[in-house]
């Protein structure tokens, strides 16, 4: 999946440690990722490998790797057409129904906006142009501008300062500026 849009962003590959770090073992970290970097490098048979794990495993673990397969196509920002449809190949492989994987799919679809329209930039726009974005979105959201507000408008843009904050973020390490 990582690999289905002809890019490996750093924003994958963290999530994908970040994923695997905070469910198995700590002391084994360097070594998947090294399993991860291996694994990149090489290409697969889908049919092979699902049904593999379609065999070691109760139908409950294989609609979380359907979940975890969405939350990774979506951080970086977006689920595109070609994702989705790998998504949708391996939930079949997994003999993960489509009323689950629709399931699946609009819990994911609905609770993410593109990053780029969090800042309202277009994918297309110089990075310099979308930092600029960014900065006067930081001004407007911002809590120390925001102090004559009420409780809940101040809760309310400092949960938009944090969105315009981890949007640009994820932009940032998609296009690997620094």
């Amino acid at each position: 999946l990582i690999k289905i849009d002809g890019r490996v962003t750093h924003a994958e590959i963290d999530f994908t440690e970040q994923f695997l770090n905070a469910h198995f073992e700590q002391e084994y970290s360097a070594q998947r990722s090294q399993i991860l970097n291996h694994c990149l490098q090489k290409e697969y048979d889908l049919n092979v490998v699902c049904g593999q794990i379609r065999s070691y495993t109760e139908l409950g673990t294989r609609i979380q790797v359907v979940r975890f397969l969405f939350e990774l196509a979506m951080c970086d920002g977006a689920l595109n057409e070609r994702e989705n449809f790998f998504i949708f190949k391996i939930a079949g492989y997994l003999n993960v129904n489509d009323v689950d994987f629709r399931k699946i799919k609009g819990e994911h679809h609905t609770q993410t906006v593109s990053v780029y329209e969090v800042l309202g930039a277009r994918k297309d726009m110089q990075f310099a142009e979308i930092r600029t974005l960014y900065r006067k979105l930081v001004l407007k959201y911002h809590p120390d501008r925001n102090k004559d507000l009420s409780e809940s408008e101040k809760q309310k843009m400092a949960a938009k300062f944090r969105e315009v904050h981890e949007a640009y973020e994820k932009i940032k390490a998609e296009r690997s500026e620094k």
